[in-house]
């Protein structure tokens, strides 16, 4: 069991595509079971909540929630679900890392969406940096057209010798990353 983070300080990255689809089919696929946890003080993302893979395993709260850290470690310590924490952007994401970090001894799993937007790119970084566990993190290329092209897709994250731009992906050596098509 783990608790499986997905956020970025910026919104419309696919935090919650990612949340409400794609974690939930995996673990479906595994075997494993899971809970959804929404903290976001802005969005409520009810449109899935009837699906037949989620439905009955999810539950938002507001990150202004004071009780939210005890349940998510009463959540952790009473079950064996994966915990998908889909936290909102801005000012939400940094709360959900603090609560996150203070609750110790669990397994933590990071994912930060991104995509090929720049702007969005330093949102990400800046994400990266709140969160300071680089062995955790996983940094997730959402929305690439053709994995021929991913590297040009993301010119700054993966750099461009010809072009003289440095990516992120060397500065920070990044290992951790998987890509997710539009």
């Amino acid at each position: 069991m783990a608790i499986h983070v997905l956020l970025n300080t910026k919104g419309g990255v696919g935090k919650s595509t990612l949340s409400w689809h794609v974690m939930p089919a995996l673990f479906t696929k595994l075997g494993k079971s899971f809970k959804i946890f929404e903290i976001d003080n802005n969005n409520v993302t009810n449109v899935f909540h009837q699906s037949t893979i989620i439905k009955d395993n999810t539950q938002t709260v507001k990150t202004s929630d004071k009780n939210i850290a005890a349940e998510i470690i009463f959540q952790t310590m009473t079950s064996n679900d994966e915990l998908i924490l889909d936290a909102g952007g801005g000012d939400d994401a940094l709360k959900v890392i603090e609560i996150v970090k203070s609750i110790g001894q669990a397994k933590i799993n990071w994912f930060i969406p991104l995509n090929r937007n720049l702007a969005q790119l330093k949102n990400a970084l800046n994400t990266y940096e709140q969160i300071n566990d680089p062995q955790n993190t996983y940094f997730i290329l959402n929305g690439y057209t053709s994995i021929n092209d991913i590297a040009d897709e993301f010119l700054f994250y993966f750099g461009n010798t010809d072009m003289n731009i440095e990516g992120i992906r060397d500065q920070l050596k990044i290992e951790r990353e998987f890509s997710i098509p539009f």
